[in-house]
């Protein structure tokens, strides 16, 4: 098959211009890796308490999780949602549309996903498929999945979804859970973790000044 060819001192410039750009991309990336890196120090520093804000003395007692959330189980019903609203989750990339294919046909079962809300596979979150619903609007997910969320008066869903992303979370997910063939972790396995806690008001963020 033959190939349109430009002249060769103008292939010349289009292998230079893509070129740069190949060196702008590795570049790129090489950056994004190391601002990764610095965001899993940062916030290792912050949620346990080598790093301090305000000079503030970091006394935090350890709380277990189900102190201060509490596992959802609503069903989707008869008249729900439709399925535009089934979502499922990824490590990548958190609550995303569910494959039309994998969806069952009666989702009258599927459990409500509220906005800020979390949910998780129990045979996957060892991989890190748990997520917040960042989505304004509640949606779907599996009736297998599990789903909980924050106690308005003791926990910030923002501060647990940065909690969740650490070494030592996913140290406590890697030996906990049920199950001899394949570890299954419940609410009730999640709800054992005792995780460090500050004042509500230090949790989130402070107000633009």
């Amino acid at each position: 098959m033959a190939l349109p060819l430009p002249p060769f001192p103008e292939q010349r410039k289009i292998a230079e211009i893509l070129r740069t750009w190949d060196d702008a991309l590795e570049k790129l990336a090489a950056f994004r890796a190391a601002k990764e890196q610095r965001l899993v120090g940062l916030r290792a520093a912050l949620l346990f308490g080598e790093l301090r804000l305000n000079s503030q003395r970091r006394n935090w007692a350890p709380t277990r999780l189900g102190a201060v959330t509490h596992e959802l189980t609503k069903r989707n019903g008869a008249k729900g949602l439709g399925r535009d609203f089934v979502m499922g989750v990824t490590k990548a990339e958190g609550v995303v549309p569910m494959r039309e294919q994998t969806i069952a046909g009666d989702i009258s079962r599927y459990k409500r996903l509220p906005p800020r809300a979390f949910a998780y596979n129990p045979m996957r979150i060892n991989v890190g498929s748990i997520a917040m619903n960042e989505r304004e609007e509640e949606v779907l997910v599996s009736p297998d999945y599990v789903v909980f969320a924050c106690n308005a008066d003791g926990l910030d869903p923002d501060y647990l979804d940065h909690l969740r992303k650490t070494s030592w979370w996913a140290h406590y997910i890697n030996r906990g859970g049920s199950g001899s063939v394949r570890q299954r972790t419940y609410y009730d396995d999640l709800a054992a973790l005792k995780l460090p806690l500050p004042q509500l008001d230090e949790q989130r963020p402070s107000p633009p000044s």
